[in-house]
């Protein structure tokens, strides 16, 4: 099988929209156990880092869910730019991102690797 090499400058010509969505996916995922969709649907609305909790509105069983957020999730959503009012925007639509768009940018990543 033959390798490839990148360098450093073509993987970061052709990442940053991936490690933008990696910045803050993998964070949720990990310190709330939320599902894809829920955070995907996620609006300012339902981030509350004073009582630390996250209402989930999208949900698999379409019941609302209370997420606790811990110190890391409250000092993070502290430092992102209120734009829109989705709490993790596509950057060129202020919509969701798709969960159709989010595994594509995944496999292109996947691909550079």
């Amino acid at each position: 099988m033959m390798s490839r090499k990148l360098r450093k400058s073509k993987i970061s010509n052709r990442l940053p929209l991936s490690q933008t969505i990696g910045d803050w996916l993998f964070p949720m995922t990990l310190n709330t156990g939320m599902r894809l969709r829920e955070i995907l649907h996620l609006t300012w609305d339902n981030v509350d880092c004073i009582n630390g909790v996250i209402m989930a509105l999208h949900t698999k069983n379409n019941k609302v869910r209370e997420i606790p957020i811990n110190s890391l999730l409250s000092e993070y959503f502290g430092n992102i730019p209120k734009k829109a009012a989705f709490t993790f925007p596509c950057v060129r639509t202020g919509e969701p991102y798709t969960i159709h768009g989010i595994m594509c940018m995944f496999n292109r990543a996947l691909k550079l690797v």
